[in-house]
């Protein structure tokens, strides 16, 4: 599955300086209950002083789609202190509409905007 993470949009200001340098962590679960991410997770490069990040960045995932979730975390970057998480979107793959037998061309999928969810 190909995922296109495109843009954050009015993020949460967490510096000093009322901006964020937000980054999206996205990790692939092998059931809808979250309990095992399989294999690494991969992430976006961090957009510095940015509440509206534009990532457009390509990232690629072995799925199945009968019982995956993928999820999306986004947070600010800080080279001192721990990375500050701003909010999530988790995605159930048997809930969406992604084809179950080969390979399908979803080019001409439309995009989807979520709004981000506090900690878990």
């Amino acid at each position: 599955m190909k995922v296109l993470v495109v843009r954050g949009v009015s993020l949460m200001k967490k510096d000093i300086f009322g901006t964020t340098d937000p980054y999206c962590r996205l990790s692939l679960y092998r059931d809808v209950r979250q309990t095992s991410c399989l294999g690494n997770s991969v992430r976006t490069r961090t957009i510095k002083r940015s509440l509206n990040p534009e990532w457009n960045e390509e990232f690629y995932f072995r799925v199945n789609p009968e019982s995956n979730r993928l999820i999306f975390e986004i947070f600010d970057e800080n080279r001192i202190t721990r990375d500050n998480f701003l909010g999530y979107v988790s995605i159930s793959l048997p809930q969406t509409d992604i084809a179950v037998d080969g390979f399908e061309d979803l080019s001409r999928t439309t995009a989807k905007s979520y709004l981000l969810k506090q900690r878990r």
